[in-house]
């Protein structure tokens, strides 16, 4: 039996923390020797309360001044970041109710593993004013209670308890923490005398953020690869943090990291960003020798390199003209040439590059908004490239397609395909609580609703007419891909999915035949509530959730995004499985190549014995 993929899933968080990326390094021009802004500063800058409670030894830590952002690029920002679902900033200070404006600085930190605790991250938030106390904790929890750690008083949510449990805890009248309370109690539990306010892999770039620069962020690559990619990375035990070594990699592993080694080595890589009338970005890599500094430049040239043919390769698949118009091709329009001649430079044992991007933040707002929108046009991609796999694990493992309900011995549908397939998208467990007797919404199969999977969910921002509902649903019909429900055969204590069609009566072919749509409209996502489809009636509405179009899964498994006013002969010989049509595709118009169902994108590589040149 052939198994089809389900597991990967394109990481749409990194996906727009890297269109981020993509944005700072766009439209970039050198500056020669850094900026004024890339400088630490002459004379040490004391540290407010909430900036000292940064370890300098910590794995990461990234703080934004969004007070000096306009609110519109603040909101786009924080938006991007969305992705990461429970895991995103915008939405913890949503809960809060602190808008981007009331906020002077946010602060996320990773600390370093300690003794007690796995590193956990801890959000510090510095307002612009003094908060309302009371108002601040109803908005973490009605009934917020206080609980006692290490002699400190921490809020957590009523009948939590333990140092695991997420906590508030108010530093000043401007600054507060949220994170689990054992990370709380170790950050502020450290006794720092001003000797050790200077020592630390971090303790240079903890002094950047005194400064105005707009974002500062800082990372000890060795710590973060050894404690969280050596699992993947690496075969056995892990490395010490200083003693990365490639013979201990699994096979294939090293050679894609081989060029980026010396980065990795690095004791820690700062970045700065600064949003004015240009953007300006700073990056600095210090190593632990000269020596090891020089490797690091040539490495560092090589990312460059790779940035440069990647983002090139990022264009062309998500079809961006940088003759056309829009926000993102304005930002990205001079990108190759000031690629080409970024200038890495190297002082000691540090390594460095300072850029300016020459736009200003009401075009990286607009862009924002546009990589925001790419990003759910990339979820709901994948979303249903994840359902048309599970649709061909079904067939495999019940030689048909599921039929479009789970129907009851009387032929009364229950409960939707989108039920039948969930032990294939992963969600056995959910697919065991159902009574597959009863109808979707019986007192006992309505409580499942609000555990609706990810992989159906709306893109965000996306409202819908009842909580709970999804747009992916399929054509029904003797003239359709799929066919209604028949008698259920029940097998204790789940029943045998209704049969559908067999592949082989997808005669038109499997790349022609319509499977899942974005439907016009939304319905709950268990219910069995379809789209009819009768050949001599109207068709009906399609593209919902996106303005331009409607993105459509066939029964291959691929994925396209086909624009509104498609050609409606055309369409319907997409809907039947066996109508002997010939589909021109020409006809089939594309609002864009889908990104993240598509091909993986290959990098040129250069000759044997070919580097990146010094200049790029």
């Amino acid at each position: 039996m052939t198994t089809h993929s389900t597991t990967r899933r394109w990481p749409l968080g990194p996906l727009a923390l890297g269109a981020g990326i993509l944005l700072a390094l766009a439209g970039l021009t050198t500056v020669p020797g850094g900026t004024a802004a890339d400088k630490e500063p002459a004379l040490p800058v004391p540290l407010p309360a909430d900036l000292k409670l940064v370890p300098p030894d910590a794995i990461f830590f990234v703080t934004v001044r969004l007070g000096d952002l306009k609110k519109p690029l603040a909101d786009k920002a924080l938006n991007l970041f969305s992705a990461d679902e429970g895991r995103n900033v915008r939405e913890g200070l949503k809960r809060l109710l602190l808008p981007p404006e009331a906020i002077e600085r946010a602060t996320v930190v990773l600390p370093a593993p300690g003794k007690e605790f796995a590193p956990q991250a801890v959000l510090i938030v510095r307002t612009a004013k003094a908060y309302d106390k009371e108002k601040l904790l109803r908005a973490f929890s009605a009934s917020a209670t206080e609980t006692k750690y290490r002699r400190r008083t921490y809020h957590v949510r009523s009948g939590k308890r333990g140092p695991a449990e997420a906590a508030l805890y108010l530093l000043d009248e401007r600054t507060f923490l949220h994170g689990p309370v054992g990370m709380l109690g170790a950050l502020l539990g450290r006794r720092e005398g001003k000797a050790e306010e200077d020592k630390g892999p971090l303790a240079a770039a903890r002094r950047l953020t005194a400064g105005k620069h707009h974002v500062v962020a800082a990372v000890r690559p060795d710590v973060l690869v050894s404690t969280w990619l050596s699992p993947v990375l690496f075969a056995g035990e892990a490395p010490q943090p200083n003693a990365l070594r490639l013979d201990r990699m699994r096979p294939g592993e090293a050679l894609p990291l081989l060029p980026f080694m010396p980065l990795i080595r690095a004791s820690a890589a700062v970045f700065t960003l600064d949003a004015g009338p240009e953007l300006k970005v700073g990056v600095r890599v210090h190593c632990r020798s000269a020596e090891d500094a020089e490797d690091a430049e040539t490495s560092l040239r090589s990312t460059l390199y790779v940035v440069r043919e990647l983002l090139g390769a990022w264009m062309r698949e998500v079809g961006i003209d940088l003759k056309g118009k829009g926000a993102m091709a304005d930002v990205l329009r001079g990108v190759e040439g000031p690629l080409r001649g970024a200038v890495v430079e190297r002082d000691k044992a540090t390594v460095r590059v300072a850029l300016s991007c020459k736009i200003g933040p009401a075009t990286l707002t607009r862009a924002f908004a546009e990589v925001e929108h790419l990003a759910n046009d990339v979820r709901s991609a994948n979303n249903l490239k994840q359902i048309a796999l599970a649709l061909m694990n079904a067939h495999d493992t019940y030689n048909a397609f599921p039929a479009a309900a789970i129907c009851d011995a009387k032929g009364k549908p229950l409960l939707s395909w989108r039920v039948a397939i969930l032990p294939f998208i992963e969600e056995d467990d959910l697919y065991k609580r159902f009574n597959f007797a009863e109808a979707w919404d019986s007192p006992t199969n309505k409580k499942l609703l609000a555990r609706m999977p990810r992989t159906y969910a709306p893109p965000p921002g996306v409202k819908t007419k009842q909580p709970h509902s999804t747009f992916y649903r399929i054509f029904v019909g003797k003239e359709a891909g799929f066919l209604p429900g028949e008698r259920a055969t029940f097998v204790s204590p789940q029943p045998r999915p209704s049969q559908g069609r067999r592949i082989r009566e997808i005669t038109d072919g499997a790349s022609n035949t319509l499977a899942v749509v974005e439907a016009g409209e939304a319905v709950p996502w268990t219910k069995p509530d379809d789209l009819p489809y009768d050949p001599k009636g109207p068709l009906p509405k399609l593209g919902g959730a996106f303005r331009e179009g409607f993105h459509a899964a066939f029964f291959d498994g691929s994925v396209r995004y086909i624009k509104n006013g498609v050609d409606e002969k055309t369409l319907r010989a997409l809907i039947t499985p066996a109508g002997n049509e010939v589909i021109d595709w020409k006809k089939v118009p594309l609002v864009r190549p889908v990104v993240g169902a598509s091909p993986r994108i290959e990098l040129p590589r250069p000759a044997p014995g070919e580097l990146p040149p010094k200049k790029l």
